[in-house]
């Protein structure tokens, strides 16, 4: 049985909702089934980042992008929540 790490910022439904669209996005993106091992690696990495603080929507983006697609100017930015 696999163990994850559960400390982190706890995700409210408005985090979800975004995840899941960039999940969404990835997915289409790559043509990989969303329910698949790519998928889920995907929302797990976008997860340990958005709970270790990093909750921009484009900086997760970034993330995802294989490194010839992702733009030069795209900065990391990390916000903390209030």
């Amino acid at each position: 049985m696999k163990r994850y790490n559960t400390c982190g910022v706890p995700l409210r439904s408005g985090d979800v909702t975004m995840l899941r669209s960039l999940i969404r996005e990835y997915c289409e993106s790559r043509q990989c089934e969303r329910q698949g091992a790519e998928a889920e690696d995907a929302a797990r990495k976008l997860v340990w980042w958005f709970q270790r603080g990093m909750t921009d929507k484009e900086s997760l983006r970034c993330l995802l992008l294989p490194p010839q697609d992702a733009k030069p100017e795209a900065s990391v930015i990390l916000t903390r929540r209030r």
